[in-house]
């Protein structure tokens, strides 16, 4: 189905759908059954419906829910947001800075170029922030969050989750859960907040005068003195900070002498 020139509304009703929205500001519904919708020229509103659906936005701010089934949702060319809706979908923003909501299920999002922003919501779901700055929200669930190029903000929140930063200054925060956190490249900030639960950092340079361990929301420490006292502790090749009741920040790899002041924020 061509729906041509023209800002169109289509409704796909029942079977198996390929709906083209051509040029002008479209509003398409895949309705029930397995679709494959294009959004292409102008600002589109694009909806899968039941069933595993393939949504093309094409060029434009557009707009796309995958509904519930196992979709695939891209945004290609223009400011877009998405949402995967129920079932484990696969998210692609594409150019430019893009919202990306996975909704339940075990969702993949991808943000490509831009500023882009991801939420992945409910269950385990695997975030990448691509090019560019961007923020990264894994939401309840086991989260695997890659921040990739940019100076990014990645956050785990409920779950045990793996943060991974990529290249650029990045902060990352676990959230709940027991967290395993890897800034890679540059110099990036690791944030604990009272709560986390017990969490690990793979990757801390204590001799990089610009990475650093914020510790400003943990209520127990109050600065170095305090830390290096009563809370931080060599074991073996790894220094372990004691942050609160059932609350533990492991730095792999790290000796005790080699960290200061410099090295937190309290």
């Amino acid at each position: 189905m061509h729906a041509n020139g023209g800002d169109d509304a289509v409704d796909g009703a029942t079977g198996n759908d390929t709906i083209f929205g051509g040029t002008g500001n479209d509003s398409i519904a895949g309705g029930l059954d397995a679709d494959l919708i294009f959004g292409e020229d102008g600002d589109d509103h694009l909806w899968g419906g039941d069933d595993h659906d393939v949504l093309r936005a094409g060029v434009g701010n557009d707009f796309l829910d995958g509904g519930s089934g196992n979709d695939f949702l891209e945004g290609w060319g223009g400011f877009d947001t998405i949402y995967g809706g129920d079932g484990n979908d696969i998210i692609e923003g594409g150019t430019n800075a893009d919202s990306l909501f996975g909704g339940t299920g075990e969702d993949t999002l991808s943000g490509g170029a831009g500023l882009d922003r991801l939420w992945g919501d409910a269950g385990a779901d695997r975030l990448s922030g691509g090019d560019d700055s961007d923020y990264l929200s894994g939401g309840e669930g086991n989260d695997t969050l890659f921040g990739d190029i940019g100076n990014d903000f990645l956050e785990g929140d409920a779950g045990d989750d793996r943060l991974l930063g990529g290249a650029g200054f990045d902060i990352l925060r676990g959230g709940q859960g027991n967290d395993v956190l890897m800034g890679n490249f540059n110099a990036d900030c690791f944030v604990f907040v009272d709560g986390d639960g017990n969490d690990t950092v793979e990757d801390f340079e204590a001799t990089n005068p610009f990475e650093t361990i914020d510790l400003s929301g943990v209520s127990e420490i109050t600065d170095f003195a305090d830390l290096l006292g009563n809370h931080m502790v060599q074991q073996g090749d790894n220094v372990v900070i004691t942050a609160g009741v059932g609350q533990q920040i492991t730095l792999l790899s790290v000796a005790l002498a080699d960290l200061d002041a410099g090295d937190f924020v309290f």
